[in-house]
């Protein structure tokens, strides 16, 4: 099979951000058949100095045997007017230009749209119309549902109109619909799919992957083990959508306690928030790394925090954040502050669950983690390793993505 994926944001090995797409294609690739993943020249998550560069409408690049095809878009900076521009443009491109025609590829068989966003719906149909092939809705958030609940979009918004008619059409035209979001079927079939199209693809993690044995904070990490029994650890995105304001609420709550430190490492639009709220000598922030250092930063924690906003209106369908899996990956305990039923920490067994909203939850925990032997900590953390290997591997969900694609 031919398959074209379409994903605004798609990373890959060298610009590893979003890379689901990528490491889908890549084990796609080894099961035979031939993946191609379209992207964007310019997104806000892009690291790769050389995409960004691109000066052609179209470019193309093999990178470890996937072919990758980018459209220039335009570049912006934040959640701006700019950013929506990128992503309607983005849209005409795909609607605009063959890729058998302008850089003779391969007709598809099947077509994915991945809804980072959803406006290249229509442009995607369009194409597997033209060339018979099936279309794969891959919902990765449940628009408009998401902007209602995180940014307070209005239903009477032109927008959530859009998304409701993009939504209702990708349901009701595509041959398959995937989401990591693991009820999501049960929302879906309120606005129109059938029961017999939906198949639930989570995230993971890719066993090949080159993680550093090193990292550009060493020392300041060196230096906050040294001085404390237990490390507890946040990484990734500072975002709305993260739940940090709980966390460093906890930790300030906490700063009595000589024994747990609070660490935080990333970017985003609550950073300075999150530094502002800080009361205690006992929370770090630093900078975000390379994700090939993630792994060995983690080394450096003995527990890691994965939060969210309080929305079980939203979450109740699901969630599959990336730094949970690079947590079990790193065999840690994870305290999980989402509202959401069948999530990979309760399934697993590896670590704790509280309410989003009770920071009581979570001081109890975060005491219980500072008395606990390390061998109880260590025995969770291998409970979620073992979780991973055995349901998230993106080899065996590329497997199963196939073997579905196979007998539409």
């Amino acid at each position: 099979m031919v398959i074209w994926y379409y994903n605004h944001y798609s990373g890959s090995s060298t610009s590893p951000k979003d890379g689901r797409s990528y490491y889908l294609s890549k084990s796609i690739n080894e099961c035979g058949h031939y993946p191609v993943v379209i992207a964007a020249s310019y997104h806000h998550l892009q690291k790769d100095k050389g995409v960004k560069a691109h000066k052609d409408i179209i470019e193309s690049k093999n990178i470890d045997g996937v072919p990758f095809v980018w459209f220039k878009t335009p570049i912006y900076t934040g959640n701006s007017l700019g950013r929506i521009i990128n992503m309607f443009i983005y849209a005409i491109r795909v609607w605009r230009y063959n890729l058998v025609m302008e850089l003779g590829l391969k007709s598809p068989d099947v077509i994915i749209i991945s809804s980072v966003h959803p406006f290249h719906l229509f442009s995607c149909l369009k194409w597997s119309k033209r060339y018979n092939a099936k279309l794969v809705f891959e919902v990765r958030d449940l628009w408009p549902l998401s902007l209602n609940l995180l940014l307070g979009l209005k239903k009477w918004h032109p927008l959530h109109w859009l998304l409701s008619l993009i939504e209702r059409t990708g349901y009701k035209k595509s041959d398959l619909v995937v989401s990591p979001l693991k009820n999501a079927n049960i929302y879906m079939e309120n606005k129109g799919l059938s029961k017999d199209k939906f198949l639930y693809i989570p995230n993971g993690f890719m066993s090949d992957f080159q993680w550093s044995d090193g990292s550009c904070l060493d020392k300041e990490l060196q230096i906050v083990r040294s001085k404390y029994k237990r490390v507890v650890m946040h990484t990734g995105s500072m975002g709305t959508p993260n739940g940090l304001e709980l966390f460093v609420a906890a930790a300030n709550e906490m700063s009595r306690i000589d024994s747990v430190a609070f660490v935080l490492i990333g970017k985003g639009e609550l950073e300075k928030k999150l530094k502002n709220m800080a009361d205690s000598e006992h929370i770090y922030f630093f900078d975000a790394v390379p994700k090939s250092e993630v792994l060995h930063i983690l080394s450096y924690s003995d527990a890691c925090f994965c939060g969210s906003q309080n929305l079980p209106e939203l979450y109740q369908y699901g969630v599959s954040p990336n730094k949970i899996f690079d947590y079990m990956l790193a065999k840690k305990t994870i305290i999980l502050a989402v509202d959401s039923p069948d999530n990979p920490v309760e399934l697993s067994g590896g670590g704790f669950c509280v309410k989003p909203n009770s920071i009581d939850s979570l001081l109890d925990v975060l005491k219980s983690i500072d008395l606990l032997e390390d061998a109880k900590l260590k025995s969770m953390g291998e409970a979620g390793y073992k979780f991973l290997i055995k349901e998230h591997d993106f080899d065996k969900l590329a497997l199963k993505l196939v073997e579905k694609l196979e007998v539409l």
